[in-house]
């Protein structure tokens, strides 16, 4: 799936592929428990939802620092991943 997607945007592919690639590999790792366990679909989406939404939370504060401290688009030296790096794990 990534070798696919890197025609598709260079590492901008890479990264929607990789999302894809695990959305789908989620859901066919869920099949056993569904059927095992009988543990479906929904409680286990449900089960996960609360650390999703804290991560992509996360994801976009970090992101985000680059426009509150320059006002233009991150940049993206190893300066600033640092930076951005340090002030997310010292919150």
């Amino acid at each position: 799936m990534l070798v696919i997607s890197v025609p598709f945007g260079g590492v901008y592919g890479i990264a929607l592929g990789t999302v894809i690639s695990t959305a789908f590999s989620a859901i066919v790792n869920m099949y056993p428990n569904r059927k095992l366990l009988d543990y479906t679909y929904t409680e286990q989406f449900l089960d996960v939802f609360p650390s999703l939404i804290i991560s992509s939370l996360m994801g976009i504060f970090v992101y985000a620092i680059g426009f509150f401290e320059t006002g233009r688009k991150p940049n993206t030296n190893v300066t600033d991943h640092n930076r951005n790096w340090q002030l997310h794990y010292s919150i």
